[in-house]
């Protein structure tokens, strides 16, 4: 129980990964070990939906297996006491001694045995993840299951994210039966729904508002200037900004592992790409793509940067991983910075190109939006 789930209950969902629970993580912990050393870890345990536990025992055997290591259950032990599951990884594999050990103390301080090497687990999903044959077949049934129990690795490392969204109608029907009940002790079953559910609400609610807000307001002017210019004006900036969101998602969970701290992520991106568009809308006006062929260098040079921070960063950052806090600090912002010009000139074009298109060469805006918008007059 070394993480906190205090960023999550705060609503701060950005910060609740930490990366402990990869499987790159682990396999750094392993190699630090000595030949006979153990790993362990303690993890919340629910026994009638043991899925948390399912997700370690599957991280566990996934590093293992990337270890080279033919029969993962021979260096596992797992045992619970109430609600508290414990994980022993030994680097080698246990001995008869060892075992002999681990089961004496277990029925000594009343522990149940959930894995051991000297005997099949009870429970079948735990049985077939520690008997997997090879990575393949781990991934094939972990994936099948109705709760993700896949191992987490740096690329995708949400541990406690195990709600499949990947199947929304089968997490539509475990959402309504697992919310319709009280939970009662620890897990992240019920609290993957309570904040699926509460993001969905928050959509939905801002949603409302922009209707409300913008769309009733301005019909009118939407009237006016044709359903084609207010499809594709609405497409490109609904692009911009789901572009710009899942980069930025993506950019904060890959720094936050670089720099060893989310609060460090959060600060170094935000301020980095903050200041950098900013800096990119200003050179719009100084280099505006007034053409098709600049519309197109501007497109293939912004996602050629997206897809060569997503192939090269990782390697980047992992022979950098141990210099000094300051150095990797300015090697984020010097790798994010040409990023957030390009795409500081995404918005000011748009702006442009509707302009362009609704006014044609006068500058002088339509009568719809000084009916429509209150505030035109004092804007002006």
């Amino acid at each position: 129980m070394v993480d906190t789930w205090a960023a999550t209950g705060a609503g701060a969902f950005t910060l609740s990964e930490n990366g402990l629970y990869t499987v790159d993580a682990w396999k750094i912990f392993i190699s630090r070990l000595t030949p006979q050393g153990v790993l362990t870890v303690s993890r919340w345990y629910e026994p009638a939906f043991p899925d948390e536990t399912g997700r370690l025992v599957s991280l566990a055997v996934a590093t293992l297996m990337e270890l080279g290591v033919r029969e993962p259950r021979r260096h596992l032990f797992l045992a619970a006491q109430k609600r508290i599951a414990t994980l022993v990884l030994s680097r080698s594999p246990f001995s008869a001694r060892d075992i002999e050990a681990l089961e004496k103390a277990a029925a000594t301080y009343e522990h149940e045995i959930l894995i051991t090497p000297s005997r099949e687990p009870t429970s079948s999903v735990l049985s077939r993840i520690v008997g997997a044959p090879d990575l393949a077949a781990l991934w094939r049934f972990t994936s099948s299951l109705p709760f993700d129990l896949t191992p987490p690795t740096d690329g995708r490392p949400f541990f406690f994210n195990q709600l499949p969204l990947s199947r929304p109608l089968q997490a539509f029907a475990f959402a309504r039966g697992v919310l319709a009940t009280t939970s009662e002790g620890g897990g992240v079953r019920h609290g993957n729904l309570v904040a699926t559910v509460t993001l969905l609400i928050l959509f939905f609610i801002a949603l409302l508002l922009v209707v409300a807000a913008l769309i009733i307001p301005l019909r009118s002017a939407l009237r006016d200037v044709g359903t084609r210019q207010v499809i594709h004006g609405t497409l490109y900036f609904s692009l911009i900004g789901a572009g710009f969101m899942m980069i930025e998602i993506g950019l904060l969970q890959r720094m936050s592992i670089f720099l060893g701290h989310p609060v460090y992520s959060l600060s170094v991106l935000l301020s980095t790409l903050i200041l950098s568009t900013g800096v990119g809308s200003f050179l719009s006006a100084k280099f505006p793509l007034q053409s098709a062929r600049r519309l197109v260098i501007w497109g293939v040079a912004t996602g050629a940067y997206a897809v060569g921070l997503a192939v090269f960063m990782g390697s980047v950052f992992a022979a950098l991983v141990d210099a000094d806090l300051t150095t990797r600090i300015a090697l984020c912002v010097w790798w994010i910075a040409p990023f957030g010009i390009l795409l500081g000139f995404g918005v000011p074009t748009g702006m442009r190109l509707i302009t362009a298109i609704g006014f044609g060469a006068s500058t002088a805006p339509p009568a719809c939006w000084r009916r429509s918008s209150p505030w035109f007059s004092a804007l002006l």
